[in-house]
C-alpha cells in the first residue's frame, strides 16, 4: 500500500499520464504557498511571534482570529534572562509607565526653565525660556509645552498663563 505522500507525488507528477518537468522542491513550495491561506482561514487562531524593536522582547500576538484577537499592545512578551537561563515574561509598557518615564526625563528641563521664576508665566515667555535653556528651535519648544501639559509637569492657569505643577 503506498503512503499518502507517494500517492500524492505519483498523482501530481504524472497528471494526465505525462510526467511534469518540475523538481520536487519547487512542487512542494508551490503546494505550501497555495495551502497557507487555506490554513490561515481554517485555523481557530493564528499566533505570530515577532521581536519588538524598542524593547527587544519577543511578542506573541494574533492578527486574524475567529473569536478573540490579541493585539500587539496586549500581547505576551518574553525576553531571555541570563541569570535564570531561560525566557521569562516581561511587562508591557503601559501609558502610565511611559508617562512616568517622560516625567522623570523632562522634569529636570522643566525645573531649569522655571528656575528663579515665581507665579504664572505667559505662553510666549515660556516658549522663549525653553528655547534659551534647552537650546531647541521654536517648533520643538511648542511641542515641549504640549508634552509637559499632557504629562502633568505644568498646568494652565485661568488667565492662559502656565505654572509649574
Amino acid at each position: 500500500m503506498p503512503s499518502a505522500r507517494q500517492y500524492w507525488e505519483r498523482w501530481f507528477l504524472t497528471g494526465s499520464g505525462k510526467p511534469r518537468r518540475k523538481n520536487k522542491r519547487r512542487i512542494f513550495s508551490e503546494l505550501q504557498s497555495a495551502s497557507q491561506p487555506q490554513l490561515e482561514r481554517k485555523a481557530e487562531s493564528n499566533m505570530r511571534i515577532a521581536k519588538d524593536g524598542k524593547s527587544g522582547a519577543y511578542v506573541i500576538f494574533s492578527e486574524r482570529c475567529r473569536h478573540a484577537c490579541i493585539s500587539r499592545d496586549d500581547a505576551l512578551r518574553f525576553e531571555w534572562s541570563v541569570p535564570e537561563g531561560m525566557h521569562v515574561t516581561v511587562e508591557a509598557e503601559t501609558k502610565e509607565s511611559k508617562a512616568e518615564a517622560a516625567r522623570q526625563t523632562e522634569g529636570m528641563e522643566c525645573q531649569a526653565v522655571f528656575a528663579g521664576y515665581f507665579g504664572q508665566m505667559p505662553y510666549c515667555e515660556l516658549k522663549q525660556r525653553i528655547m534659551a535653556n534647552v537650546h531647541v528651535a521654536e517648533p520643538t519648544a511648542k511641542r515641549r509645552i504640549k508634552l509637559w501639559l499632557s504629562i502633568g509637569l505644568i498646568k494652565q492657569g485661568s488667565t492662559a498663563c502656565y505654572l509649574r505643577a
